[in-house]
C-alpha cells in the first residue's frame, strides 16, 4: 500500500495599496492541501478576498477540508506622504500689475487635498492674478491630516525707464532721438507720435 500526502497548504496574496480613504484590498491564492478551504481574517472576514481596507497588517488562517491550517499576513501600505515636488511660478509681467501665478505639483498623498494660502489668494493648487510678493501654502491630505508646506516669491519686472538722447537738428530736418530703455521685460515695441 502507498500512503500519499497532499501538497502542503500554501497561501499567496495580491495586495492593493491604499491610495485614498480605505480602498486597500487583499486577494488570496491558495494551493495545496485538500480543496474546500475556509478563511478567517483578523478583521473577522471569512472570504478569500477582503477590500475597503485601511493601511495596516491583515492576517488570515486558511483551513482545508482535512482541517489542515496555514496562516499568512499581508501588509497593505498607505500612500506616500504628500509632497510639493515643484512649483511653476509666473512673475508679474509689468510693475504694479496682478499678473503673477503659482502652480503647485503635488505627489503622494490620497489625492484629496486642501490648500491654505497666506495671504489668502485661493484654495486650489494653482493661484492666479497675483501681485509681486511672498506666498506661503500648506497642503493638507484630507485622508490622514499629513501636510506639506512651501513658500514662493513672485517677482516683478522693474518699472520701465526711458532715457532719450537728443541730437538737435542742424538743417531743420536732421535731428534725432535715441532711446535707452531699462527695466521692464526686454522685447520692447515703440510707438512714436510721428507714426
Amino acid at each position: 500500500y502507498t500512503v500519499t500526502s497532499p501538497q502542503a497548504l500554501a497561501i499567496a496574496g495580491t495586495v492593493v495599496p491604499v491610495t485614498m480613504g480605505n480602498n486597500g484590498a487583499v486577494s488570496l491564492t491558495v494551493s495545496g492541501g485538500t480543496p474546500g478551504y475556509t478563511y478567517l481574517w483578523n478583521n473577522g472576514s471569512t472570504s478569500s478576498s477582503i477590500s475597503n481596507l485601511a493601511q495596516g497588517t491583515y492576517c488570515v488562517s486558511v483551513t482545508d477540508q482535512q482541517t489542515c491550517v496555514a496562516t499568512n499576513c499581508f501588509v497593505v501600505p498607505g500612500p506616500a506622504p504628500v509632497a510639493i515636488t515643484n512649483a511653476q511660478i509666473q512673475n508679474v509681467r509689468c510693475s504694479g500689475q496682478n499678473t503673477g501665478s503659482i502652480a503647485l505639483v503635488i505627489t503622494g498623498g490620497s489625492g484629496q487635498f486642501t490648500y491654505n494660502w497666506l495671504p489668502n489668494v485661493g484654495n486650489t493648487a494653482t493661484v492666479t492674478q497675483l501681485a509681486a510678493g511672498t506666498y506661503a501654502v500648506t497642503v493638507v491630505d484630507m485622508s490622514n491630516g499629513q501636510t506639506a508646506t512651501g513658500q514662493y516669491v513672485v517677482a516683478s519686472a522693474p518699472p520701465i525707464t526711458v532715457t532719450p538722447v537728443i541730437a538737435a537738428s542742424t538743417t531743420g530736418t536732421n535731428g534725432s532721438v535715441a532711446l535707452t530703455v531699462t527695466g521692464g521685460t526686454p522685447g520692447f515695441t515703440y510707438v512714436w507720435n510721428t507714426g
